[in-house]
């Protein structure tokens, strides 16, 4: 599996980025492991919902939302999105954080 093109069109307008492929992993600090980074070069995104609307969320992969101190930040109206919500707006995306079995998966990573 590639990068999501609907992604990558909107990484190739505003973000420097590196593709890296990798063997399918449970987690995104699995995942640096496997591509031999810090979790603290590996970017994850968390889709977020918000008025109507929807925020992506871009961050480390060592780090976590906390969504407590998002709301102080945003308003107490954010809140995660459900995987089917992330579904229709991704759709060139595959569900989840594990791809189908076998398939291999790449990496978004920032780049110096």
């Amino acid at each position: 599996m590639s990068i999501a093109p609907i992604l990558a069109k909107y990484l190739d307008q505003y973000v420097p980025y590196d593709v890296m492929l990798h063997e399918p992993t449970p987690s995104s600090m699995r995942t640096a492991e496997a591509c031999h980074i810090s979790g603290e070069w590996l970017a994850k995104g968390v889709v977020l919902r918000r008025d109507g609307g929807y925020l992506l969320a871009v961050l480390p992969a060592s780090h976590r939302i906390r969504l407590s101190e998002l709301r102080k930040q945003l308003g107490d109206e954010v809140d995660l999105a459900s995987e089917r919500e992330i579904d229709q707006l991704f759709g060139d995306c595959a569900r989840g954080a594990v791809p189908p079995i076998g398939a291999p998966s790449s990496t978004i990573t920032s780049s110096p």
